[in-house]
């Protein structure tokens, strides 16, 4: 599998939400319950998310196929997206890196925010040299650890 890391297109704004939103029905069910991930992929939060984030996502390919998308907000990976058919075939290993690299020019520590019972996303992390930093529990009453990682 050949990868590509690349800034987001303006013309993709409409693709960040199909992909997003099939991850998410996919892998957040057994994290958050059916009726609030279908309920929040209906909402339009995801659409809004991405026109106004666009510029600061980062796109992963394979060949010319869109798999993934990770999005930065000041000192944060706010968001990162990999298509369930590409877990664990290093296209997260790739997307993050890259999007470290560019959140690292700017600021020596960064900070995420991941499901807490996502121990899947949680692990992923941590095997890529981020740390738990402190649990939060959100409005919603949702769980999250925020995790961090200080440039070396």
């Amino acid at each position: 599998m050949t990868l590509s890391i690349k800034p987001a297109r303006r013309d993709q704004i409409d693709v960040f939400p199909r992909l997003a939103k099939q991850t998410i029905l996919t892998c957040y069910p057994s994290i958050l319950g059916l009726e609030t991930v279908e309920g929040y992929a209906a909402s339009g939060i995801i659409e809004t998310y991405f026109q106004d984030h666009w510029q600061a996502t980062t796109c992963c390919y394979t060949d010319e196929t869109l798999i993934g998308m990770a999005t930065r907000i000041e000192d944060r990976v706010d968001l990162m997206i990999i298509l369930p058919a590409y877990h664990r075939k290093g296209a997260g290993t790739r997307l993050l890196q890259a999007l470290e690299d560019q959140l690292f020019e700017d600021h020596k520590t960064l900070k995420l925010d991941c499901f807490e019972k996502n121990d899947q996303a949680v692990q992923f992390y941590i095997k890529n040299g981020w740390v738990i930093d402190h649990r939060k529990v959100d409005e919603y009453k949702i769980d999250y650890v925020v995790m961090t990682k200080i440039r070396t």
